[in-house]
């Protein structure tokens, strides 16, 4: 078969198994050491009702919790019912020289992120993204989205954990007996655990820990004192764990396990010189050519794509990181000179080769709300071309009012001055011409004498403001 062929064939569909893989910490780690001796070891000795399992507690447990969660451990005198076995952490240490399989520091991925994660555990394909950015890959290439192409462009989900901190255990176990033959039915299996080692593997949670059985067992009881005490055999194992935890428990502040995305391709910008020839050679690409002619830009006049006039292409959402230069053009339907133009200036033009206005619009104007801009005055004031409404209030005295020069003002421009305050009658307002010359219907002035009254006005653009 060859390579050609393979690249048609749908690969068998692996079998992803789920793993629940949970931090190693030092609960977990006692944990292990608990159930190794409850149950692992699941010893059981001879008792006065027959052959029974030795209870195995923790040893830190208060009394009162005992008392209450094993009723069973304790006689009607509150004392502890033998035989038993008890379990004690007495020590951990964090040993420079025990590293494990990580000697050196291996630092978190991207340096130190809130995300973390150093080592990595496990990886899986994402197929979905891995797949587009090989469609798009062959798409820019051949022009065909599902043609074979390269299998180098492949997207991983990759799970990290933290570099586990090595540490060491060191538990003691304390047997109880009230007789002898019990301690030597339970310290038996202590003692020939491993045979002819002292090593053996404890594990919980997905994690296994090497330990060590300490080769002295302590024994001591009290069948020598003659009193009038209990009698009480006791031996004591110790065992040494070698154990690892890996992030800050409930404490942390990154994920228990980081997972991440791996690049599809890694790409490397590079720069080039180019000779006198080649740099002719783009500039000519990229002037206008005549209109139908084959080129960058069909037209002079509109921006488009293609082997000729019209035929554009879609900008599609595309978003400018810099101001669009006109360049003396329009912002057109067909590519007319019509539209929408800007003015060195600012100035709007709709429809107007040369706006005058900050909008000017050549052609009806229609508007779906109300279009106002109003002014109160409390003193004397020179109206200005942004002004449309202005309200009055004399209750201060009389006020005068400057209309700006009707050589200025655009053909049509309205002021509506209406007496807000209520209080012409008393103190007037007074509304006088910008320049000599000009004239309010015929007159250099008007005067507002009636309590709210109002006048409006329209300007020709020239010399003459006229009241309607």
């Amino acid at each position: 078969m060859s390579r050609r062929e393979e690249d048609y064939l749908m690969p068998a569909k692996a079998k992803t198994r789920h793993v629940v893989f949970e931090p190693s910490t030092l609960e977990n780690i006692d944990y292990a050491m608990y159930e190794w001796v409850n149950n692992n070891m699941g010893i059981f000795v001879t008792t006065n009702t027959g052959w029974e399992k030795v209870p195995v507690i923790w040893a830190s447990a208060e009394r009162a919790y005992q008392l209450k969660n094993n009723k069973d451990l304790r006689d009607k005198d509150e004392t502890l019912i033998l035989p038993l076995i008890t379990i004690d952490r007495t020590s951990v240490a964090k040993n420079a020289n025990d590293k494990g399989a990580y000697w050196g520091n291996v630092p978190p991925i991207k340096g130190y992120e809130p995300q973390g994660g150093s080592i990595e555990i496990a990886r899986q394909i994402n197929s979905p993204k891995s797949q587009n950015y090989k469609n798009a890959y062959m798409k820019r290439t051949v022009g065909q989205e599902t043609f074979p192409g390269p299998k180098d462009r492949t997207v991983y989900q990759v799970a990290t954990m933290p570099q586990p901190a090595y540490i060491t255990i060191n538990y003691e176990i304390s047997i109880k007996t009230e007789y002898q033959q019990q301690m030597n039915q339970i310290a038996q299996p202590f003692l020939y655990l491993g045979a002819g080692v002292h090593a053996f593997t404890m594990a919980r949670n997905g994690h296994r820990y090497e330990s060590f059985l300490e080769p002295n067992f302590g024994v001591q009881n009290n069948v020598a004192n003659m009193a009038e005490d209990a009698r009480v055999f006791e031996s004591k194992v110790n065992i040494r764990v070698l154990g690892y935890i890996w992030g800050a428990g409930k404490n942390r502040n990154t994920p228990k396990i980081a997972v991440r995305e791996t690049a599809a391709v890694f790409k490397f910008t590079a720069e080039t010189s180019m000779d006198a020839g080649s740099l002719a050679r783009v500039e000519s690409a990229l002037k206008f050519p005549s209109a139908g002619g084959a080129g960058l830009f069909a037209s002079p006049d509109s921006i488009s794509y293609g082997a000729g006039a019209g035929a554009g292409d879609d900008l599609g959402d595309h978003q400018a990181d810099q101001n669009l230069a006109l360049r003396g053009y329009w912002i057109s339907n067909d590519g007319d000179d019509e539209g929408i133009r800007i003015d060195n200036d600012g100035n709007i033009g709709i429809n107007v080769s040369s706006p005058e206005a900050d909008l000017d619009v050549g052609g009806t104007l229609r508007a779906s709300g109300t279009i106002f801009s109003r002014r109160v005055v409390t003193t004397d004031y020179t109206i200005t071309d942004e002004d449309h409404i202005v309200g009055v209030n004399t209750s201060g005295g009389p006020i005068t009012l400057t209309l700006p020069p009707a050589a200025t003002t655009l053909a049509g421009q309205i002021y509506v001055i209406k007496d807000e305050g209520g209080a012409a009658s008393t103190h007037s307002i007074t509304i006088l011409v910008g320049s000599p010359g000009e004239t309010i219907d015929g007159i250099a002035s008007v005067i507002i004498g009636t309590s709210y009254g109002g006048v409006s006005l329209y300007c020709d653009g020239s010399t003459k403001w006229f009241v309607y």
